[in-house]
């Protein structure tokens, strides 16, 4: 899973998905330790309108450079 929802924003796991939403203007609102392992980094962003969109576009990209059609590079799962 590299992504999920709560309240307070939306949960990326992935550092290169996080990287690719800074580079489209989101905003991180919080870091937080990943509970199993301490050695990763949650990354916290603002529920921002478009911000799925964005997920999609960078798992759409992903698909595109690998020449697969799976989701590699992110997962469809919601919490």
């Amino acid at each position: 899973m590299q992504y999920a929802n709560t309240d307070d924003g939306k949960l990326i796991f992935s550092p290169m998905v996080a990287k690719f939403l800074l580079s489209r203007n989101f905003q991180i609102i919080d870091l937080k330790s990943d509970r199993n392992d301490r050695n990763r980094t949650i990354f916290v962003f603002k529920k921002d309108d478009g911000i799925m969109d964005a997920i999609h576009d960078y798992s759409r990209s992903k698909r595109t450079e690998r020449g697969t059609h799976g989701e590699e590079g992110v997962n469809s799962r919601e919490s």
